[in-house]
């Protein structure tokens, strides 16, 4: 998951909220709503960190999921819920919240939140093996389970973040794994929308911390 800050609600989102009887399938406004989410996420999906961009491939996600409950019903319109996803399947396998989907609503619920103030950091409880397999740190049933809600262990998105990884070591072999060098590298990912860009960060944090 990325972690960010929510820029301004979209005016169609706002104005059908205040409509009375309004409804998510009423919801005229989805495509403004799914470009501010792609300009706030810089263009990463919230949950799995591929690129997505502001076409229809591009899904909007309810972090608390539509009928769930009487709190799904009261942030079905409610801008800090909504997220913007990728498709969710790769090949023949399904991710992110198309395979939450899937699941009985009971079991969807996730622990982790991908926005600023809304809900644990996933920074601060996600971490990556060097092969790219996603891991709670500290041990955590609430991490682990969102992890398997979202299938972020599926071998296709494991790939792609190691050789995220493996491309970051290439970099750094060449110049040193220096200080200086790494927190160059950690600025330009706050620069530089980057796919899996935790993934990039966790492990020239773990690198910095190895090396000061």
């Amino acid at each position: 998951m990325i972690r960010y800050r929510k820029g301004a609600e979209p005016g169609a989102l706002a104005a059908h909220r205040a409509t009375p009887g309004a409804d998510w399938s009423g919801f005229g406004g989805k495509q403004e709503v799914r470009e501010a989410l792609v300009r706030d996420q810089r263009g990463i999906c919230a949950y799995c960190q591929q690129f997505i961009d502001a076409s229809p491939a591009t899904k909007i996600e309810h972090w608390v999921a539509r009928g769930d409950g009487p709190d799904g019903e009261l942030k079905v319109l409610h801008w800090p819920n909504l997220l913007g996803v990728c498709a969710g399947v790769s090949g023949a396998v399904k991710h992110c919240d198309t395979y939450r989907g899937q699941l009985p609503l009971a079991d969807q619920r996730l622990y982790l939140h991908p926005v600023e103030g809304q809900g644990p950091d996933p920074r601060d409880h996600l971490r990556y093996q060097a092969n790219g397999t996603p891991y709670a740190h500290p041990p955590s049933a609430a991490v682990t389970r969102d992890i398997e809600i979202l299938n972020l262990k599926c071998e296709y998105l494991r790939r792609g973040r190691e050789q995220v990884i493996r491309d970051l070591e290439r970099k750094l072999m060449k110049v040193g794994f220096t200080p200086r060098h790494i927190e160059t590298r950690l600025r330009e990912l706050d620069g530089t929308p980057t796919q899996f860009v935790e993934v990039a960060r966790d492990y020239l944090r773990r690198k910095l911390r190895q090396v000061s």
